[in-house]
Formats: C-alpha cells, structure tokens, sequence
C-alpha cells in the first residue's frame, strides 16, 4: 500500500504539471508529444524487468512500476481537458483583459479539473495494478508476490482471494478520489 500511495501520488503530480504544462505551451507539446506517445506506448509488462534491472529488487522499483503506469493517464487527461475549452471563453478573457496567470487560475485550470479527477480514478488502480506487477516479478513480500504463490501451487481459492482483496482495494482508492472529487467540484 506503501508503493501504491507514493506512485500514485508522485505519478499523478507529475502527469497533472506535465499535462497542463503542454497545454499552455504549443511549442513545448509540439517537440514532446512524439517522445510522450513512444513512451506511452510500450507495454509496461515488458518494462518491468528493466525497471527490476535499473531500480533493484526492493520499494523503488515497485514505486516506479506504479509511476509509470498512472504517470501518462494523467497527462493525456489533463490535456485533453484542456483542449476541450471552448475557444470562445478564451477570447471573452482576452477581450477582458485577463493575463496569462488569470487565464490559467479561472479559466484553464478549472475548466480541466473534472478531467483530472477522471485521470485520478484511473490512475489510482492502475498504479496498483503497477505496484502488483512489479511484485509479481520479484518481490519477496506483497499481494503479487503473493498471487504469484497461490498461482503456483494451483490454489485457486487463494488466488481469488487475492483478486478480491486487490479489487477492494481499488475500490477504496476509487470511492477516496470520487469524495475528494464531489468535495472539490461543489461548484458545479
């Protein structure tokens, strides 16, 4: 849970600056989005190994593993709630006089918020399911490593029991991102 907490947390601050930082910036977005669509496209299962090979066998890599799994869910989101601003409300704060700070306070940053939060509620299981898989691999504690176990003795009622907790799990973090969510969004 320790893992899942930190790449979650370190994973979604990351792809919310990253994403709301190729939004306000056209040049930056248009030099980094083939690099950021690479990197998102390679299968996480076959990074695992390199991350155990670069990180070692213990909590980093498991944190790293959760990072980046959650990390791009949220850059993908952030920008797309960001792109999907009506122009015209940009032109309405222009006409207004707003600066490019107030224009990112009231218009841009609220206006991306719910997709934030739909990030979130992604980003929140699949950093678990990172942190798992990265157990999985090697780990000498954890519920992958413990998945892995009742996967190899054929236990099935283990493995279930595995599963549920896991899924439970993920519901929680979900359940703790949508009450941040309706707390947050009351405005709307």
């Amino acid at each position: 849970m320790t893992a899942t907490l930190i790449a979650f947390v370190v994973g979604s601050l990351a792809g919310i600056v990253t994403g709301l930082v190729l939004s306000v910036s056209p040049r930056l977005n248009a030099v980094l989005d083939p690099y950021l669509t690479i990197a998102n496209a390679m299968p996480r299962v076959a990074l695992a190994p390199l991350f155990l090979l670069w990180f070692g066998l213990g909590q980093t890599s498991k944190v790293m593993m959760g990072i980046s799994t959650g990390y791009f869910i949220l850059v993908l989101n952030t920008h797309a709630g960001v792109k999907a601003i009506d122009p015209d409300l940009k032109t309405i704060c222009h006409v207004m006089g707003a600066n490019r700070l107030q224009m990112f306070t009231k218009l841009i940053l609220p206006a991306a918020v719910p997709a934030i939060f739909a990030g979130l509620r992604l980003s929140v299981v699949y950093s678990l399911l990172g942190v798992v898989l990265a157990e999985m691999l090697a780990s000498q504690a954890g519920m992958g490593q413990l998945l892995q176990y009742y996967a190899g003795l054929f236990q099935v009622q283990g493995v279930f029991g595995v599963l549920i907790c896991l899924s439970l799990l993920a519901v929680a973090g979900t359940a703790v991102v949508g009450a941040v969510e309706n707390r947050i969004l009351r405005w709307q």
